[in-house]
């Protein structure tokens, strides 16, 4: 399934930006006394790649 995301101009630039964003704060794993614990490095990156392959900027 391919989505076309909407994206808005920034500004009075020529930068097309994606509405929706990839928020990756659980990336950083638990080792941080405020994170969300254990992450997977494998999954991680997938869910990176399929964010920016569905065209997240």
């Amino acid at each position: 399934m391919q989505t076309t995301l909407t994206t808005r101009r920034l500004g009075t630039t020529d930068l097309a930006l994606t509405t929706v964003g990839f928020g990756a704060w659980a990336v950083g794993g638990g080792g941080w006394s405020y994170g969300w614990g254990p992450q997977d490095d494998v999954e991680s990156i997938a869910a990176i790649r399929h964010a920016l392959e569905r065209g997240i900027n």
